[in-house]
């Protein structure tokens, strides 16, 4: 579409004739386009992104201060925490076949 809008121009259309030249103007047109294209949606994609990143670090901060006796955990399960904690870690480790 862009590319038939664009021959359209009469000084163009002249330059085009040359079949390697229409091949190099409508590249040249296509990563206009997709330049263009990238451009407003990256900056979409990271507005959205800094939003849920933020509401992110805010729950981390707010549970960073959390206690086990908040949680209601026994005293005898304190001590295993730490090594839950690491295995959880990893969980992103492993794929599915």
């Amino acid at each position: 579409m862009l590319f038939q809008n664009a021959i359209r121009n009469s000084k163009l259309r002249k330059f085009i004739e040359v079949p390697a030249q229409k091949v190099a103007v409508h590249s040249s047109l296509e990563s206009y386009a997709l330049h263009g294209i990238y451009t407003v949606n990256m900056r979409e994609l990271n507005d959205i992104m800094s939003r849920q990143d933020q509401y992110l670090n805010k729950i981390t901060r707010n549970l960073a201060s959390i206690k086990f006796s908040d949680l209601e955990i026994n005293e005898e399960f304190c001590s295993t925490i730490p090594r839950a904690r690491r295995e959880l870690s990893l969980l992103n480790r492993y794929r599915t076949p």
